[in-house]
């Protein structure tokens, strides 16, 4: 299977405002009720992610046709498209992996590599919100703000070339160093948008990056 790295800008503070402590309790008791009762309330400012539509007012029935059953992360997949626009995909694709290990070599971004490109989990501890299981990670516009600063203020080294050692356990190697610089501009260009609109990102099937701290 392959791992795609995407990335869509976020309205953190909506989300936070409204669905976060629900998104988290759903997760925690694995109580699916109030996460229902919020797609029918909101369902018209959500997308359906098999359509890209908007959200139809029987989700419900066309949902359980599709998966049979509706559990805590399908729920919360759909309602989190509120907050983001499903179709804009500003992610790293597969440069993630070569950029990834590229920015574990840079000793002043070491510490926080992982978390520019996967962001943070979300959920209790054991039951992480993630229904693709490859991967979602949050960024809240306060962390955005932190990593934008931090890509802008490091003199990284320069990036080596496909052959090094920095890329020995790449699934996907770069063909020259220009394609890791592509990415890592990308990457900068992400937290610039997000800041730019007050936004927070998602982040998601970059093959679960283990992330420093939760966001939430």
């Amino acid at each position: 299977m392959s791992i795609e790295h995407k990335a869509w800008l976020l309205n953190y503070e909506l989300f936070s405002d409204e669905l976060a402590d629900i998104l988290f309790h759903a997760l925690d008791f694995g109580e699916t009720q109030i996460l229902e009762g919020f797609i029918d309330q909101y369902h018209g400012s959500m997308t359906d992610l098999w359509t890209w539509k908007p959200l139809r007012q029987d989700w419900q029935e066309v949902l359980r046709k599709r998966l049979g059953t509706l559990d805590v992360l399908s729920l919360g997949d759909i309602a989190l498209t509120r907050y983001y626009d499903p179709t804009d995909d500003v992610g790293l694709s597969y440069g993630f992996d070569a950029l990834g290990k590229y920015l574990n070599s840079v000793a002043d971004l070491r510490h926080i590599a992982d978390a520019l490109i996967g962001g943070y989990w979300f959920g209790p501890k054991g039951k992480r919100f993630d229904p693709g299981g490859m991967g979602t990670g949050f960024v809240s516009l306060e962390q955005a703000r932190e990593h934008l600063a931090l890509l802008a203020e490091t003199r990284p080294s320069p990036i080596p070339e496909p052959d090094s050692i920095v890329y020995q356990e790449c699934l996907y190697k770069p063909e020259t160093a220009k394609e890791v610089q592509e990415s890592l501009n990308q990457l900068k260009r992400v937290y610039e948008m997000a800041v730019g609109k007050s936004y927070g990102v998602l982040l998601a099937d970059f093959n679960d990056l283990p992330q420093t701290s939760p966001t939430w």
